[in-house]
């Protein structure tokens, strides 16, 4: 037993000896050892028998080439900025890695460094890198791109230049960049491996409500119609025109109802209205607004020669002279109104003008029916004869006699809407039947001495 012991005694103090002068050979020879052991790389980079800073430029080559080629690229539809990576301050861990390849079994207690050069003659040693940029740059980019993308939201507007000719000016969607959103992204847009993930800005859109498509149907003119009036006549005329003026440029969106009193608004002095004749109780006396009853017939003839729908209209009590009968139409306060509806497939535009003694009145959209002719027919069914009133006027000389109004027979009549195709008559629909009060004569009679 005593001869095992010193035996085991003597083996154990051999293996310190061996182990000892082992470490300090290893320890030597590392501190002489000025490059990188071979087997080891950086990024699948060999860097085996280079010293640190060889290890260094030929990596930081290779990195250099894709930091060059790097960008963070922001997206939306078509539009696109990039921002390169050198700019965003683009870098791997390079140093550190270099370091932690020159120290590869160069450090720890003898056991660890023979298992790590064991490894490297077996499969090598490859040390990954990490990568990082300077985001706050990237975040300086979120004012600039919502200034590029931010947009205001507007409907798509129409303009009638004249003759027919129409621009369409076209909509625009709204667009908000969610900025905070933004940013959450740019600050996960780094790739731990290199390089940065693409961007799609995030934002909201809000749609226009009238876009350009809407107007596209109001593309030729449906109808027309004009009456004339007596251009002296200066009150009455200016009325006419300022109805007609704010007519002009109405819309009519298919399915809408247009209404006269709502075109027109109120009839009064402080709109521009002037005093002419209007008619009151059968007859024709001083009142605001006189005139804007031809504005109305005029509206309502175009109206019926667009084969509209026809919601209200009112006739006058007294026959009227720039019409035929049952083809004229009244306003009055709120309560009698001209209304149509556009049944047709596509938006009207309903230009209005004057020209010396004339009211013109047209309607501009899609023809859904070309192949249609459509013609208003008026017919007098009778006449109801006219009294006369005598005036004996002891200012006048005896047997002078003035008109002050003169008689106007009253009468029955009625007027249908028809249809044409290829000259053939397909629809005869009546509008309406209608009486008209005579209009009684008033002759002065001179009777002074």
């Amino acid at each position: 037993m005593k001869k095992a012991s010193k035996i085991l005694i003597l083996s154990a103090f051999v293996l310190v000896l061996f182990i000892t002068g082992c470490t300090a050979a290893a320890d030597k020879k590392a501190a002489l050892d000025t490059k990188i052991y071979q087997g080891i790389s950086i990024r699948n980079i060999n860097v085996g028998g280079m010293t640190k800073d060889e290890a260094k430029k030929a990596v930081q080559d290779v990195l250099d080439k894709e930091i060059d080629a790097m960008e963070l690229r922001f997206t939306y539809g078509d539009w696109n900025l990039s921002v390169s990576g050198r700019e965003l301050n683009s870098r791997f861990n390079v140093d550190e890695a270099v370091q932690t390849a020159y120290d590869y079994g160069k450090t720890g207690n003898i056991i660890k460094r023979m298992l790590n050069m064991r490894m490297l003659g077996k499969e090598g040693y490859n040390i990954p890198l990490t990568f990082s940029a300077d985001l706050a740059v990237a975040e300086g980019y979120i004012g600039r791109i919502a200034g590029d993308l931010n947009k205001t939201t507007a409907d798509a507007t129409f303009r009638y230049e004249g003759n027919g000719v129409f621009t369409v000016t076209p909509e625009v969607n709204g667009v908000k960049v969610d900025e905070a959103q933004l940013k959450m992204l740019i600050d996960g847009s780094v790739k731990p491996e290199g390089g940065f993930k693409a961007i799609e800005v995030p934002a909201s859109v809000e749609m226009a409500k009238v876009t350009a498509d809407k107007w596209s149907g109001i593309k030729e003119k449906i109808s027309g119609f004009s009456t004339s009036f007596n251009a002296g006549d200066v009150s009455r005329s200016s009325n006419i025109k300022l109805a007609a003026d704010t007519i002009n440029g109405t819309i009519l969106w298919p399915g809408e109802v247009f209404s006269m009193n709502k075109a027109v608004g109120p009839r009064t002095k402080e709109n521009g209205y002037n005093d002419a004749k209007i008619i009151v109780n059968g007859e024709l006396v001083p009142g605001l607004a006189g005139g804007i009853c031809q504005a109305t017939t005029t509206v309502y003839n175009a109206a019926l020669l667009a084969n509209l729908e026809i919601v209200e209209r009112h006739p006058h009590s007294l026959k009227v002279a720039y019409i035929a009968a049952s083809r004229d139409a009244t306003i009055s306060g709120s309560t009698l109104d001209l209304k149509f509806r556009n049944t047709t497939s596509a938006p009207i535009y309903i230009e209005a003008y004057t020209r010396t003694g004339t009211i013109t009145v047209n309607f501009y959209g899609t023809n859904d029916h070309p192949e249609q002719t459509v013609k208003i027919v008026s017919e007098v069914l009778y006449t109801i004869p006219a009294s006369t009133q005598y005036i004996y006027d002891s200012s006048l000389a005896q047997g002078v006699e003035i008109w002050k109004t003169k008689p106007s027979s009253g009468m029955k009549s009625r007027a249908y809407r028809q249809i044409y195709v290829n000259g053939e008559l397909i629809s005869s629909k009546l509008l309406s039947t209608d009486t008209y009060q005579p209009q009684t004569g008033k002759l002065r009679i001179g009777t002074a001495q």
